[in-house]
């Protein structure tokens, strides 16, 4: 490895909680004027938010870090905030490592508030399902730039993919770290190449000097390739497209979103490498163990059927009763509507579980440990209707719409509790721990730069071959 990733990461300042869109404007505000930077408002969010676009440097390779492509996932911005600050301070390793470093903190300034209720906090389970905001994938930064791909085509991008279209256009980046992270467990990773054990390895070391455990639970998108342990190729949507097309004759029904960004970076730079970095807030030690757990597949998954079929069918009760009375403009209608508009309950059918050909397989630990908090994700997908309740009560004139939305939302508080109450148990059996923040932005940095180092080597040896 050309740089040394080690020393990069050891200049990481402390970092207490994570950088909110305020906190990072107004670290940006203070490079204006430092002629090492060229700062620039390349466009505004939905709600008139400013997007920054940072370059600093000229190097051969061009490198693009965008932070909150999901408003979910604030580590991002931690990991924009120390880079600036080490590009600032002249690290030599980073000077040396032949890069225009092209960085846009917040992509998603609108969403990326409306998650501060847990992320500009002390983390808890409790907060983050409360205030844990996602779009609907069509209306998100990461998922909504334009494609056309057999009878599907899509070209609604938001005003926010519009704006990160632009910087795309101007930059043709060489490599693009989409800064993502995952919730519980371990570490995984997503890599449109396969740069080999060198790489990989890199990787994994990084993870172990930082007690980051890799994840070996159930993987997050069980079509995609794998080129190692938790090292998965990128996802696009037209692969997505050709994995529906294997079950059904009309693919384009299902498809409810937009392309991400590397495929729309690839149109415009062929050789272009996409990467992600998925790390956790909460880590297990048992997530990476492929001991036996004693636990029967079949059983975990008909508990979590059984508290999934009692979230939709309680929420989806509720949704019925108050959807007269429910803001329509509000950010959290979207992501209610889809979820209890058009509910299927055959979803909830047990017998694919029962007549599963793995249902009596026993869980290593690792699968155990990520099973036992699925409940979580489905919490978390299904949490805007609290919210739009709340939002909703703050447009009802009249006294019996309040008092059926306060009922309603009283109702969504209690099952929520419910379910909390039984994760909080598993997350004790499962001694989930919350990982440091600075060890967070350490990790995602130092894996963008060992990835960043081989991209550049790959470059290098490209010109070198031409010639």
């Amino acid at each position: 490895m050309g740089c040394d990733v080690n020393r990069i990461l050891g200049s990481v300042s402390a970092i207490s909680r994570h950088f909110t869109y305020g906190r990072l404007t107004k670290s940006v505000e203070k490079l204006i004027g430092n002629t090492d930077f060229a700062v620039k408002e390349v466009g505004v969010s939905r709600q008139g938010r400013p997007i920054h676009h940072i370059r600093y440097g000229n190097g051969k390779t061009k490198a693009l870090f965008v932070g909150y492509p999901h408003p979910n996932e604030p580590i991002g911005g931690g990991t924009c905030y120390a880079l600036l600050e080490l590009l600032r301070k002249g690290h030599p390793e980073l000077l040396n490592m032949d890069v225009e470093w092209h960085i846009v903190p917040c992509i998603d300034p609108d969403g990326s508030v409306l998650n501060e209720g847990w992320s500009a906090r002390k983390f808890s389970l409790k907060k983050f399902v409360e205030f844990y905001f996602r779009q609907i994938p069509a209306k998100q930064v990461e998922w909504s730039f334009p494609v056309k791909y057999q009878r599907y085509q899509f070209n609604e991008p938001t005003p926010e993919t519009r704006v990160l279209m632009g910087v795309c256009d101007v930059v043709k980046p060489d490599f693009c770290f989409s800064l993502h992270n995952a919730m519980i467990g371990g570490a995984f990773f997503y890599l449109s190449h396969d740069f080999g054990e060198g790489v990989f390895g890199d990787l994994y070391q990084l993870l172990k000097s930082k007690r980051i455990p890799l994840h070996m639970g159930e993987a997050e998108i069980p079509f995609v390739n794998s080129f190692a342990p938790a090292i998965y190729e990128s996802l696009t949507v037209r692969k997505f497209y050709d994995h529906v097309a294997k079950r059904s004759e009309t693919p384009e029904k299902f498809i409810n979103r937009g392309a991400g960004t590397y495929e729309y970076i690839r149109e415009l730079n062929k050789s272009a490498v996409s990467f992600y970095c998925e790390l956790p807030y909460l880590k297990s030690p048992m997530i990476s163990s492929a001991k036996g757990s004693g636990v029967r597949r079949g059983k975990v998954l008909l508990r979590n059927l059984y508290e999934y079929s009692y979230l939709m069918k309680s929420l989806s009760s509720v949704w019925l009763s108050t959807k007269d009375l429910l803001d329509e403009e509000s950010p959290f209608f979207p992501g209610a509507a889809q979820a209890f508009e058009n509910f299927d309950l055959a979803s909830l059918n047990p017998e694919p579980v029962l007549q599963g050909s793995e249902f009596n397989d026993e869980l290593t630990e690792g699968q155990l440990a990520d099973l036992d908090m699925f409940t979580l994700y489905h919490l978390l997908n299904n949490s805007h209707l609290g919210r739009l309740i709340s939002d909703s009560l703050k447009s009802v004139a009249s006294t019996p719409g309040k008092m059926r939305l306060m009922a309603a939302k009283g109702e969504v508080d209690e099952v929520y509790e419910s379910l909390l109450e039984d994760l909080l148990k598993r997350a004790g059996r499962l001694k989930l721990k919350e990982v440091e923040l600075r060890t967070l932005v350490q990790v995602q940095l130092g894996a963008g730069l060992i990835v960043l180092d081989a991209v550049t080597k790959w470059k290098q040896a490209a010109v070198h071959n031409d010639s």
